[in-house]
């Protein structure tokens, strides 16, 4: 009779290490200030936070 015994169980990979925490995104903030702000600022603050969020991403890609 052949000596059937288990394989050993695999053992799980040691965590890796992963991206840091995102920064926060203090342009984020100026959103709430829209409502009391004229028309003509809304687009410069919101290409303001779409330049800070494309920095952070194109940060975490790399």
């Amino acid at each position: 009779m052949p000596d059937v015994t288990p394989a050993p169980a695999p053992r799980p990979a040691p965590p890796r290490p992963g991206p840091s925490a995102p920064q926060p995104v203090p342009e984020l903030a100026e959103l709430e200030t829209l409502a009391g702000r004229p028309l003509s600022e809304h687009v410069t603050v919101l290409d303001a936070v779409h330049r800070a969020l494309a920095a952070q991403l194109s940060a975490a890609e790399s």
